[in-house]
């Protein structure tokens, strides 16, 4: 068994600085772009009467302000709450040296919710990898194994069409794996459609085989060309 590599330790108390609420925004290297209202009106409810209990995570961009990459909900819910405190507009936030570390803070507070969707997972892993972060540390920093990132890393690179179908629900993880094998893009929006309507029929194998229509159906196994064995006749 392969060790994990860790990321290095950061002394986070020297990391944090209070920032303008308007000066926060969420950024695309979470890994949860959606969030449930109801459950950020709940929370803004929670902040207006207990304060903020858990500082947010962030990276400082190129106009000093700050992308959110940990603590996305606990954002959403102080834009609410702040209108009845006004004193959660001074936000403290610990700031990450470089995107690889704010790329895995933002995996580590992922780690205790398991419900990521398959197309949440490829864009966090493909996010890690493209910023240095090997296959142990990516699967260490989200509680996987190396097999599970090295899986999803593998349809990373499917067109952004297939990976907001399934995103959205309308293509399951085995049908957009299927997608892979495309190599046409008009092609690949075709049969992107035909799975989208007729998902009942639209296995992982029946795409493949429309992304490849001249290698013909899949071959069966050529029956016994042995002659039958003679029945006995009983005697009369």
């Amino acid at each position: 068994m392969n060790a994990r590599a860790p990321f290095p330790a950061l002394d986070l108390s020297e990391a944090t600085e209070v920032f303008p609420l308007d000066a926060l925004y969420l950024s695309d290297i979470n890994p949860r772009q959606e969030a449930d209202e109801d459950g950020i009106a709940a929370l803004a409810q929670s902040l207006i009467a207990c304060g903020l209990i858990q500082n947010l995570s962030g990276l400082r961009d190129a106009e000093g302000k700050i992308a959110i990459v940990a603590g996305g909900r606990r954002l959403r819910a102080l834009q609410i709450a702040v209108a009845e405190r006004p004193d959660l507009a001074q936000v403290p936030v610990k700031i990450a040296p470089d995107e690889q570390t704010a790329v895995a803070w933002a995996a580590a507070e992922n780690v205790a919710r398991r419900d990521m969707e398959p197309a949440q997972e490829i864009s966090a892993y493909d996010r890690m990898h493209k910023t240095g972060s090997t296959l142990s540390q990516i699967a260490a920093a989200f509680g996987v194994s190396e097999q599970r990132v090295r899986q999803r890393l593998k349809l990373a690179n499917l067109p952004t069409s297939v990976l907001a179908a399934l995103a959205g629900k309308k293509l399951s993880l085995a049908q957009a794996a299927a997608f892979t094998v495309g190599e046409d893009p008009a092609l690949i929006e075709e049969v992107l459609d035909f799975a989208i309507r007729q998902s009942w029929s639209a296995t992982p194998e029946n795409i493949k085989a429309r992304l490849h229509p001249k290698a013909g159906p899949p071959r069966t196994a050529a029956r016994s060309m042995s002659p039958p064995r003679p029945t006995r006749r009983r005697a009369a």
